[in-house]
Protein backbone atom coordinates (compact mmCIF):
# COMPACT_ATOMS: atom_id res chain seq x y z
CA UNK A 1 0.00 0.00 0.00
CA UNK A 2 1.13 3.26 -1.39
CA UNK A 3 0.80 5.99 1.56
CA UNK A 4 1.20 9.58 0.86
CA UNK A 5 1.32 12.47 3.57
CA UNK A 6 -0.16 16.00 3.42
CA UNK A 7 0.13 18.47 6.43
CA UNK A 8 -3.05 20.36 7.20
CA UNK A 9 -2.45 23.65 9.21
CA UNK A 10 -3.03 27.51 9.54
CA UNK A 11 -1.59 27.83 6.55
CA UNK A 12 -4.49 26.22 4.83
CA UNK A 13 -7.81 28.58 4.39
CA UNK A 14 -10.15 26.30 5.79
CA UNK A 15 -8.12 25.52 8.72
CA UNK A 16 -10.26 26.95 12.35
CA UNK A 17 -8.07 29.20 14.92
CA UNK A 18 -11.10 29.11 17.42
CA UNK A 19 -11.83 25.32 17.97
CA UNK A 20 -9.54 22.57 16.83
CA UNK A 21 -12.12 20.08 16.36
CA UNK A 22 -13.11 22.00 13.66
CA UNK A 23 -10.36 20.62 11.94
CA UNK A 24 -11.27 17.49 12.67
CA UNK A 25 -14.95 17.79 11.74
CA UNK A 26 -13.88 19.20 8.68
CA UNK A 27 -11.87 16.66 7.54
CA UNK A 28 -13.97 13.45 8.80
CA UNK A 29 -17.18 15.30 6.73
CA UNK A 30 -14.40 15.33 3.82
CA UNK A 31 -13.66 11.80 3.93
CA UNK A 32 -17.10 10.80 4.20
CA UNK A 33 -18.06 12.32 1.33
CA UNK A 34 -15.34 10.88 -1.11
CA UNK A 35 -16.49 7.36 0.32
CA UNK A 36 -20.14 8.09 -0.48
CA UNK A 37 -18.55 9.97 -4.01
CA UNK A 38 -16.08 6.31 -4.71
CA UNK A 39 -19.43 3.96 -4.13
CA UNK A 40 -21.92 6.19 -6.30
CA UNK A 41 -19.13 6.96 -9.29
CA UNK A 42 -16.78 3.99 -8.89
CA UNK A 43 -13.45 6.45 -8.78
CA UNK A 44 -11.75 8.94 -6.36
CA UNK A 45 -8.61 11.10 -7.56
CA UNK A 46 -6.33 12.14 -4.91
CA UNK A 47 -6.12 15.85 -7.38
CA UNK A 48 -9.76 16.28 -6.11
CA UNK A 49 -9.15 15.32 -2.32
CA UNK A 50 -6.86 17.93 -2.68
CA UNK A 51 -8.20 21.19 -4.72
CA UNK A 52 -11.47 20.09 -2.02
CA UNK A 53 -8.88 20.65 0.64
CA UNK A 54 -7.13 23.31 -0.81
CA UNK A 55 -3.73 21.50 -0.46
CA UNK A 56 -1.07 22.21 -3.60
CA UNK A 57 -0.91 19.17 -5.78
CA UNK A 58 2.75 17.89 -6.13
CA UNK A 59 3.67 17.46 -9.68
CA UNK A 60 2.90 13.41 -11.03
CA UNK A 61 0.49 12.86 -8.89
CA UNK A 62 -2.90 12.92 -10.91
CA UNK A 63 -3.11 9.62 -11.84
CA UNK A 64 -2.95 8.50 -7.71
CA UNK A 65 -6.35 7.63 -6.53
CA UNK A 66 -9.06 5.40 -5.61
CA UNK A 67 -10.43 2.61 -7.61
CA UNK A 68 -13.85 0.49 -6.34
CA UNK A 69 -13.90 -1.53 -9.39
CA UNK A 70 -10.65 -2.71 -8.47
CA UNK A 71 -11.31 -3.16 -4.81
CA UNK A 72 -14.46 -2.75 -3.26
CA UNK A 73 -13.62 -3.25 0.19
CA UNK A 74 -11.55 -0.51 0.21
CA UNK A 75 -12.49 2.87 1.88
CA UNK A 76 -10.52 6.32 1.41
CA UNK A 77 -8.93 7.30 4.90
CA UNK A 78 -7.02 10.05 5.67
CA UNK A 79 -5.25 8.66 8.00
CA UNK A 80 -5.50 11.56 11.33
CA UNK A 81 -7.28 9.15 13.47
CA UNK A 82 -4.23 8.74 15.61
CA UNK A 83 -3.77 12.47 15.64
CA UNK A 84 -7.78 12.98 17.43
CA UNK A 85 -6.78 13.75 20.93
CA UNK A 86 -3.66 15.74 20.25
CA UNK A 87 -5.47 18.13 18.03
CA UNK A 88 -8.75 18.66 20.11
CA UNK A 89 -6.69 19.27 23.00
CA UNK A 90 -4.59 21.83 21.42
CA UNK A 91 -1.48 20.00 21.91
CA UNK A 92 -1.25 19.37 18.22
CA UNK A 93 -1.55 22.52 16.02
CA UNK A 94 -1.40 20.80 12.18
CA UNK A 95 -2.74 17.33 11.30
CA UNK A 96 -1.01 14.88 9.25
CA UNK A 97 -2.98 13.46 6.55
CA UNK A 98 -1.72 9.97 5.33
CA UNK A 99 -3.79 8.59 2.30
CA UNK A 100 -4.33 5.14 1.77
CA UNK A 101 -3.68 5.40 -2.16
CA UNK A 102 -5.31 2.45 -3.81
CA UNK A 103 -1.86 1.06 -5.30
CA UNK A 104 -2.65 -3.34 -5.26
CA UNK A 105 -5.62 -5.48 -4.14
CA UNK A 106 -5.58 -6.09 -0.42
CA UNK A 107 -6.73 -9.53 1.09
CA UNK A 108 -8.69 -10.30 4.06
CA UNK A 109 -7.09 -12.90 6.44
Amino acid sequence: MLVLEFVFDKSNKNWHNGDPRCNLLFLRAAEEYFNVKLKNFGRVTLDEILNYLCIDIPVGLGFYGWDYEYNKDKEISFGFQDQIKAVSNGEQQFVLLRFNINTEKEVKT
